[in-house]
């Protein structure tokens, strides 16, 4: 009976000292991939992009556009509106905390192949949605991170 005590004992242990061990190191994944640049962007190194970090007032799709690729805090050119894939990676990504997000719509580039009318939004309260290109909604442009 002692035997199965000290047994148990050292599981709990070992158990204990590796779930502390993964909370440490999923810390430093986080620190690793979302980085605060502290000049009004936030680099995601998992996607290899930098983001806009503020949320800018909303724009129908066409002012959205404009307003993303003259985004330049940085010094750096190439800003754009994100795809749609590239959005919907940020609604998913731990960066996003970095950020300050509304929980509303926001514009993405990609256009519906069918109805150029009309263009992938993201809500970041849930789920996307095909949407009229002349509704207001909110911008985060992006970059690729050299």
């Amino acid at each position: 009976m002692q035997h199965s005590i000290k047994t148990y004992t050292k599981i709990v242990a070992i158990t204990l000292t590796l779930c502390l061990v993964g909370m440490g190191m999923s810390g430093t994944a986080f620190a690793e991939r979302c980085v605060d640049n502290g000049n009004g962007t936030v680099t995601d190194n998992g996607a290899g992009l930098v983001w806009q970090k503020n949320t800018d007032q909303t724009h129908d799709w066409w002012g959205a556009e404009k307003t993303a690729s003259h985004f330049a805090p940085d010094g750096h050119t190439g800003w754009r509106l994100p795809d749609g894939q590239e959005l919907l990676g940020l609604y998913d990504s731990p960066c996003k905390n970095l950020m300050t997000v509304a929980p509303y719509w926001y514009w993405s580039s990609t256009i519906y192949a069918h109805e150029t009318g009309v263009a992938l939004a993201v809500n970041f309260s849930g789920g996307n949605f095909w949407q009229p290109r002349g509704n207001g909604y909110y911008v985060r442009a992006v970059r690729q991170a050299k």
